[in-house]
C-alpha cells in the first residue's frame, strides 16, 4: 500500500529558532533530523547529527544518509528535534549537500497535502517533485583485492571473466560488470562467490547525478610575445598549412579566445592541427561551465486585441478581484493565447512570475515560438524530453528567480518559481494533466488550484470544451466564468460532415477504411494545395492479428491483452509491458496458415492511403514516430513548411496545433471513442472531436471536418455538429447527478494486484465485503477490468463514491488503509498490492 497520513511535521520559523537556542544552551542535548527519502516508505526516518553539523541543520536541506544495506541516499530534512527514535538506533548523517535550503517549508507542506490527499507516501511525492539530477545516491564498485593469487581451474568461466575484466583497472561499476556478463540471474551469486573467497573488494561511492555542462575553449598561450607569434605564422605557413589556418582563425576572435568545436566548424579546421599547436604550447586549452538552458533576446512584437478579446480580458481581471480561480471558456480559434500574453506581461512588469501549464509536449513547439516573440529572455520551457541535467538547471534558475515565465506539462508544477502570482492551465480538460502510471496519481489542474491558495496566486483555466466538473464549478459560482465566443482574425467555424460507414459499406462505396466522402476530399487536397489531418486513436499497424479459421489471437505472455502488429519491424508488441515477438504466420491453436489482420492503426492508415493515392506526401505523428528529443519540432516544422499533404496521428494531432493551410480534418472511427466503457466516454468524445474540428479553417478559409461513424444520429455527434457545448453539458450533468458521479461525488479507484489468480479473487471479495460493511452501497465491485493482467499481475478494481464532506473523506481513506493492513496479516495474501487512485480520470 502506498498511503499513510502524516501528522504535522514542521516547525514554524520562530519555533525552530527557539529550539536551536535551547539546544545551544544545553550542551548535553543531541540533535536529530527527521528526513524523507525518495522511496515509497510510509514513515519518516530519524538520523543523528554530529556536533559540528548542528549549526548546518535547516529544514529543506538535502543530506547524505545510509539506508538499507549500506546504500547511500539523498534525504530531505523535514524536521529537527532532540528526541531520539524509540524503536531503532539512529545512524549519523554522513554529510550536508546544500548550503541553503533546496525546498521551502511552504513547499514541504504542499508535498504533505499531496501525500495525504492522493493516498501515497511523502517519499513518492519527493521522487516525483525533484529532478532525478538532484537525487544523489551511491554507486557500487568492484575492485581486485590486493596481492590476490588464484587458480583458474578452481573457478568457473564467468568468475574468471570478472577477474580478467578487473585486471589492470582501479575499479569497475557493478552495473558495467553485470552488462558484460549478460546474465542477471547468476550475476549476484558469482560476485558473492568471489567476495567470499577474498578475491574482490566491494565498495560504495557517492555519485552526484547532476554535472554542469563544460565546453572546451582555446586561446593563445600566456606570455607568447608578438615577435614569436609572427615567426610562428611564417613557419607554419610554409610547413604546416592547417596549423597556420588555425592560428589565423584564432587571431580573428575577441581576445584570441574561442570555443574549440565552434571555431573548428566555422573555419573547417582539423582537431589534429589544434592538438599540434597545444602540444607546442602555442595555444592553451581550458574548460568553462555553461548553461544548458539558453535564452535569446528577441525584439518584442506588438499585437492588438480584438473588441471581444478586450472585453474578455477585462472580465478576467474583474473576476480575479473576487475569485481565486476563473474559467475562460473560449471557442477554438477565439485567440485565448493573446489574452494569456497580456496577463503574463502585466505580472512580469510587477516583478512576479507565471506558470503556464500545457497538457502535451507537442503543444509547446508552436506555443513557444509565439511566446518567444514577447518573453524570449524571461522564459524557460520544461518537459519530459529534456535531459536530467537540463531539468536541474531549470530548477536552479527558477529557485534563483531568473525565470519569469515557465511553460511545461504537469511536472512543471513542482518547479520553485519565485513570486508566483498567476498559473495558466491551457486546455484544462485534458486527461494528460492526470498522472496515472505511478504515485502520486495527481491531477495538475486540481493541484495548481490548491498550490495557488498558499502563494496567493490566481489560476486561469482555459478551454473551448471544459471538463464537466470545471464548468459545473464555474456556473455554480465556485469559480469565475468568462466566455469568449467570437473567433479571432480570419478564423471560421468548420463545416461538419457525417460519413455513414454502415451505409457506404452496404452500397460498397468504401475505399478500404475510407468512406467515399473522405476519400474524395483527400484526392482534392493536392489540387487545392491544402493540407489535412487524419485522427485515429490507435498506434501501430493493426490492433489484432487473428486466425480467420478459429479466431485465435496472439496475446502478451505477461498481460491479458492482444499484441499489436508493427509492420515496419514485422513484430508483435505489448503496449503495457513492452514484450515483443516476431510476427506469427501460423495459428498456434488450429495450425492453419490463415492469420489475418483486424482493425487499423496509424501505421496501416498511412500505408493504405499511400496505396490509394501514391503521390500523396504523408507524416505519421504518434508516440512511436516521435521518440527522439526533437522529433516533435521536426515533424511540425515539416508540415508547417508544406513538406507533407496529410498528417496521420493519434490524440496528439487534435490538441492545440495551428497550421495555416489545414482545411480538412477527419476522424477515422468516432465509434471507438463513443463505445469505450467509461462514464466519461461521451465527454471525451465531445472534447476530442471539437478540438479536431478546431484545427481547420483558422486562416481565412472555412475548413471541413468529416466524422466517419455508424451512429450518425448519436446525441454527442449531433452536439458537435451544432457546436452546442451548453446543450451537451446540460444533458451530461443531469445523468451525472442521477447516478452520483462527479461533480456530485468524489471517486477513489482501488486496484488490487497479485500474481495468483485465485488469491486475487479471494482477496478482492474479502476487501470489498469489509469496505461494504462499513461504507455500504457507495462501494462498487470488485470487478475485473478490461485488461485483467499486466506484467504478470492479475488485477481487480473496487470503486468508492464519496460525498463532498472533507472529514468524511479523511475517515474513508483511513478506513481503507486499516482494512488493507488487516488483510496483509492473512498468511496467504501477504504479497497483495493495493494502488489507490483518488479522482481517477
Amino acid at each position: 500500500m502506498e498511503y499513510r497520513p502524516y501528522s504535522t511535521i514542521y516547525f514554524t520559523k520562530n519555533d525552530l529558532i527557539q529550539e536551536l537556542e535551547n539546544i545551544m544552551d544545553t550542551e548535553r542535548d543531541t540533535l536529530y533530523v527527521e528526513v524523507v527519502l525518495p522511496l515509497p516508505i510510509p514513515r519518516l526516518f530519524t538520523y543523528r547529527l554530529s556536533e559540528e553539523m548542528n549549526e548546518l541543520a535547516v529544514v529543506g536541506k538535502r543530506v547524505f544518509v545510509v539506508f538499507g544495506s549500506r546504500k547511500v541516499y539523498t534525504a530531505l530534512i523535514v524536521n529537527i528535534t532532540t528526541e531520539a527514535p524509540k524503536v531503532y538506533e539512529a545512524q549519523y548523517v554522513l554529510a550536508f549537500i546544500d548550503d541553503s535550503p533546496l525546498i521551502t517549508v511552504q513547499q514541504l507542506k504542499f508535498w504533505q497535502w499531496i501525500a495525504n490527499y492522493y493516498m501515497c507516501t511523502l517519499g513518492d511525492v519527493m521522487a516525483a517533485a525533484l529532478p532525478s539530477g538532484l537525487k544523489i545516491e551511491s554507486e557500487t564498485y568492484v575492485s581486485l583485492a590486493e596481492d590476490i593469487v588464484y587458480n583458474e581451474a578452481e573457478l568457473d568461466e564467468k568468475e574468471v571473466k570478472i577477474l580478467k575484466l578487473l585486471t589492470g583497472k582501479e575499479k569497475l561499476k557493478i552495473s558495467a560488470i553485470e552488462t558484460e556478463l549478460k546474465s542477471k540471474s547468476s550475476f549476484v551469486k558469482i560476485v558473492k562467490s568471489l567476495y567470499d573467497r577474498n578475491l574482490i573488494v566491494i565498495s560504495d561511492d557517492i555519485t552526484e547525478v547532476y554535472k554542469p555542462k563544460l565546453i572546451t575553449r582555446i586561446k593563445l598561450a600566456e606570455g607568447l610575445k608578438e615577435e614569436q607569434f609572427n615567426e610562428l605564422l611564417i613557419t607554419t605557413e610554409r610547413r604546416a598549412k592547417k596549423q597556420y589556418e588555425a592560428l589565423l582563425a584564432l587571431m580573428g576572435e575577441p581576445n584570441y579566445d574561442a570555443a574549440k568545436t565552434d571555431i573548428i566548424k566555422r573555419f573547417n579546421l582539423t582537431a589534429s592541427a589544434i592538438k599540434a599547436l597545444i602540444d607546442k604550447q602555442i595555444i592553451e586549452q581550458y574548460q568553462v561551465s555553461v548553461d544548458r538552458i539558453i535564452t535569446n533576446k528577441i525584439e518584442e512584437k506588438e499585437f492588438s486585441l480584438s473588441e471581444p478579446q478586450l472585453v474578455a480580458l477585462q472580465e478576467v481581471k474583474e473576476s480575479f478581484k473576487t475569485q481565486n480561480t476563473t474559467l475562460l471558456h473560449g471557442a477554438t480559434a477565439s485567440g485565448k493565447t493573446f489574452i494569456y500574453i497580456d496577463l503574463i506581461q502585466e505580472q512580469i512588469e510587477k516583478g512576479n512570475s507565471v506558470l503556464y501549464l500545457v497538457p502535451e509536449i507537442a503543444l509547446t513547439e508552436q506555443l513557444i515560438k509565439r511566446l518567444e516573440n514577447y518573453f524570449s529572455d524571461k522564459m524557460a520551457v520544461s518537459h519530459s524530453r529534456f535531459s536530467q541535467f537540463e531539468k536541474v538547471e531549470i530548477w536552479q534558475k527558477a529557485n534563483k528567480g531568473e525565470i519569469k515565465l515557465l511553460i511545461g506539462p504537469r511536472s512543471s508544477l513542482f518547479m520553485p518559481l519565485q513570486n508566483l502570482s498567476l498559473i495558466i492551465i491551457d486546455e484544462e480538460h485534458e486527461t494528460t494533466f492526470k498522472q496515472t502510471d505511478k504515485a502520486p496519481r495527481y491531477n495538475a489542474r486540481d493541484l495548481a488550484i490548491v498550490y495557488a491558495k498558499s502563494t496567493d496566486a490566481k489560476v486561469l483555466l482555459g478551454s473551448a470544451t471544459p471538463s464537466i466538473e470545471t464548468y459545473y464549478n464555474a456556473v455554480t459560482g465556485k469559480y469565475g466564468l468568462v466566455k469568449l465566443k467570437a473567433l479571432f482574425g480570419k478564423a471560421f467555424q468548420p463545416q461538419i460532415v457525417f460519413a455513414d460507414i454502415r451505409e457506404e459499406t452496404r452500397t460498397k462505396q468504401m475505399h478500404g477504411i475510407f468512406t467515399s466522402t473522405l476519400f474524395n476530399q483527400l484526392e482534392n487536397l493536392q489540387e487545392e494545395r491544402s493540407q489535412g489531418i487524419l485522427f485515429q486513436n490507435r498506434k501501430g499497424y493493426v490492433p489484432v492479428v487473428e486466425c480467420t479459421t478459429c479466431g485465435w489471437t496472439s496475446k502478451c505472455v505477461n498481460c491479458d491483452i492482444a499484441l499489436t502488429y508493427y509492420k515496419y519491424s514485422n513484430n508483435l508488441k505489448c503496449h503495457y509491458c513492452g514484450y515483443h515477438q516476431p510476427n506469427i504466420t501460423k495459428c498456434q491453436a488450429c495450425g492453419s496458415n490463415t492469420m489475418g489482420i483486424q482493425g487499423y492503426g496509424t501505421e496501416r492508415i498511412v500505408e493504405e492511403l499511400q496505396l490509394l493515392i501514391p503521390e500523396m506526401r504523408i507524416i505519421r505523428f504518434d508516440q512511436d514516430s516521435t521518440r527522439q528529443k526533437n522529433a516533435f519540432r521536426n515533424f511540425i516544422n515539416d508540415f508547417e513548411n508544406g513538406k507533407a499533404d496529410v498528417m496521420v496521428g493519434t490524440q496528439i494531432v487534435v490538441k492545440g496545433l495551428d497550421f495555416e493551410n489545414v482545411h480538412l480534418a477527419a476522424v477515422i472511427s468516432a465509434d471507438q471513442l463513443l463505445n469505450f466503457p467509461d462514464f466519461r466516454a461521451y465527454e471525451r468524445t465531445f472534447q476530442l472531436l471539437s478540438q479536431l474540428a478546431g484545427r481547420t479553417g483558422r486562416h481565412g478559409q472555412q475548413g471541413t471536418m468529416i466524422i466517419q461513424t455508424r451512429q450518425v444520429q448519436n446525441e454527442v455527434l449531433q452536439a458537435i455538429a451544432k457546436n452546442d457545448y451548453q446543450g451537451f453539458y446540460e444533458q451530461q450533468i443531469t445523468e451525472r447527478e442521477q447516478f452520483s458521479y462527479p461533480p456530485f461525488s468524489r471517486l477513489i479507484k482501488l486496484t488490487l494486484k497479485h500474481k495468483n489468480p485465485e488469491i486475487i479473487n479471494q482477496a478482492a471479495a474479502m476487501f470489498s465485503s469489509l469496505l461494504k460493511y462499513q461504507l455500504g452501497a457507495r462501494v462498487l465491485g470488485p470487478e475485473t477490468p478490461f485488461i485483467s493482467k499486466i506484467k504478470n499481475f492479475y488485477l481487480r478494481n473496487i470503486l468508492i463514491k464519496m460525498g463532498k464532506d472533507k472529514d468524511n473523506e479523511k475517515a474513508i481513506k483511513a478506513f481503507i488503509q486499516k482494512t488493507y493492513e488487516y488483510m496483509l496479516q492473512k498468511e496467504n495474501i501477504k504479497s497483495l498490492q493495493l494502488i489507490a487512485d483518488v479522482d481517477p480520470y
